[in-house]
């Protein structure tokens, strides 16, 4: 599935002054979040370790509610997402692994044991900040 940017994306990007900016839209809006891409180890509710990509977000973001959705709900002071990526994309972001990044793609709320932040970011593209 490919999601193309426009001109109605929202961008978390560090706000001047520090402090929080505007909430973001759960899916199937697509948002840009900017922070710094760590591999962490969590254990699952079977007991058995998983290993997952977390983006430690620049600053803190919200969510919206989504009142369709049961787990897309309200969020604050987010500020690390699960990054949900697709097989090949571990080898080919690999290197941008404890750098800064811009990381797109939609949000969507923790609904299993394999969700270890409470929002997650379904990543479509990962590019790296100068």
């Amino acid at each position: 599935m490919v999601f193309a940017l426009s001109a109605f994306n929202i961008i978390a990007a560090p706000p001047v002054g520090g402090t929080m900016q505007g909430c973001l839209d759960y899916e199937p809006t697509e948002v840009a979040l900017e922070g710094t891409i760590s591999r962490r180890t969590f254990m699952n509710a079977s007991d058995q370790k998983e290993v997952v990509w977390i983006l430690r977000l620049a600053k803190p973001v919200c969510a919206n509610a989504d009142g369709g959705s049961d787990f897309n709900v309200e969020r604050s002071r987010v500020t690390s997402v699960q990054l949900v990526l697709e097989a090949d994309m571990f080898a080919k972001y690999r290197g941008l692994l404890g750098k800064r990044v811009r990381a797109m793609g939609t949000l969507f709320g923790e609904h299993t044991a394999h969700h270890f932040t409470p929002v997650l970011l379904d990543v479509t593209a990962v590019k790296p900040i100068s």
